[in-house]
């Protein structure tokens, strides 16, 4: 269901905390001035970017920089990859300077960040450049007994920046309400319902979005709206989005419209019917 927007009702930022930090001290004092990088290049040029890595420690860093696939999964959550193992990986396209270095005490390093794309290759695509400092790499990779539990010590100590490419030549930006539930449910020690859409990002952009559910009764009336938090899906990428309705309903029919907003022209929507029953 596409609803038509007279008014773009929210513009979201393209500002994306991506990856964990670590709660080691150490890491705790480097930090980077850009947790997300976009790219807008067409097939067959590039652009590059410098990025600042900080050392607010008190003394010397030598820090490592790898590179990461990445995909989200149903519940918005981040799951890293090995590089170039994934069929929208930005990483064969990219080029970083310099790759290991040590930062002085309470100075910065300067990075250069390129990415070019092929003439033979089209957009989007997208990956993660993952700053460790050597230490804690060699502690938590030293301790893993298989390459899974490797890349997860890896990634327990690395602050990531999330990289993205899109052709400004296909840039598309639509998607799809393909299932909506409505579940009985208790939040704390209220009752009411949890209220689901599944959606799909079928565009070719990195979408921010947000939304909400609307429940209207059997005579038409209004009972309730919930908001939808704000997301963030890739392109061809799935996501739950859930809110929690406070109320117990009366029995009878009542249609659950869910609303996708992504801040392009038109609003993405679904409905459901729900049947609550006498107890």
């Amino acid at each position: 269901m596409i609803i038509n927007k007279k008014v773009i009702l929210l513009i979201l930022p393209l500002v994306f905390l991506f990856l964990v930090l670590s709660s080691l001290s150490t890491l705790a004092k480097i930090g980077v001035d850009s947790m997300y990088l976009s790219f807008n290049i067409s097939s067959g040029t590039s652009a590059e970017y410098n990025f600042r890595v900080y050392n607010s420690s008190d003394k010397e860093e030598k820090i490592i920089i790898r590179f990461k696939d990445c995909i989200r999964d149903l519940n918005g959550r981040t799951l890293l990859n090995d590089p170039e193992t994934l069929e929208n990986s930005i990483i064969p396209y990219l080029e970083i300077v310099p790759r290991s270095f040590t930062i002085p005490a309470n100075s910065s390093q300067a990075v250069n960040i390129k990415v070019k794309i092929p003439k033979e290759v089209s957009g989007p695509h997208w990956g993660v450049v993952v700053i460790q400092t050597a230490n804690t790499l060699k502690v938590n990779s030293e301790s893993a007994s298989d390459n899974s539990k490797r890349l997860e010590a890896e990634m327990s100590t690395g602050l990531g920046i999330l990289l993205t490419q899109s052709d400004p030549d296909k840039m598309e930006s639509k998607g799809e309400v393909r299932q909506i539930t409505s579940i009985k449910s208790t939040e704390g020690d209220k009752a009411g319902y949890k209220l689901s859409i599944l959606y799909k990002n079928t565009g070719t952009i990195y979408q921010f979005g947000t939304g909400w559910f609307e429940l209207t009764n059997q005579q038409g009336e209004k009972v309730g709206r919930v908001n939808i938090d704000r997301f963030f899906v890739l392109p061809g990428g799935d996501i739950i989005l859930s809110a929690f309705f406070p109320k117990e309903l009366s029995a009878g029919k009542y249609l659950v419209l869910g609303v996708v907003d992504t801040g392009s022209q038109d609003l993405i929507a679904g409905q459901q019917l729900l049947l609550v029953k006498e107890d």
